[in-house]
């Protein structure tokens, strides 16, 4: 048996079905009768069996088949499962590189967001940044006003005590 047989032509798993087959025999003319009311035709030709397959598609493929040992069943057998496990192979390593893919467009999209935050943060820090001169200006400016609002107060202490002296504190800068 050719594992071709059993493959598809669309690429699709393998499905099976149970069905009871009944046939004839004429000169080299094989007909069998399918208990789901398909009729298939072939021929024999020495010892190779012909058969005319429908295909889902409409069409009609050829298959031949001859007869084998044991020793050619379990060759064919080894081969279809390989054939069969590659396929799974296949599909397994298309699965994992479509969540592959999946994680990384996730990871993707995260960084992104986390960027936006991070921009976002840094126009606020530059903002905080860029006022700082101005805030030790203000400062500056009330020191300033302090000293001289204390200036002010010693000099009015002094000249309205009756002999007393009023000292100006002493303020450090830093």
């Amino acid at each position: 048996m050719n594992p071709d047989f059993l493959q598809t032509g669309s690429g699709s798993p393998l499905t099976t079905n149970n069905a009871s087959i009944s046939g004839t025999i004429s000169n080299s003319a094989v007909s069998l009768q399918v208990s789901s009311g398909s009729t298939i035709v072939g021929a024999i030709t020495g010892s190779t069996l012909t058969l005319q397959i429908p295909q889902p598609d409409g069409t009609i493929e050829a298959y031949a088949s001859t007869p084998g040992g044991a020793t050619d069943y379990t060759a064919q057998m080894r081969q279809l499962a390989t054939q069969i496990q590659k396929q799974r192979d296949a599909i397994t390593s298309q699965q994992q590189t479509t969540r592959n893919a999946q994680q990384l467009s996730d990871a993707t999209q995260a960084l992104s967001a986390d960027l936006s935050k991070l921009s976002g943060d840094e126009a606020n820090v530059r903002t905080a940044l860029n006022g700082l001169p101005n805030a030790k200006q203000q400062v500056v400016d009330a020191e300033n006003k302090a000293d001289s609002a204390i200036a002010a107060a010693s000099q009015t202490i002094a000249c309205n005590s009756s002999g007393l002296s009023a000292r100006r504190p002493q303020r450090t800068r830093q």
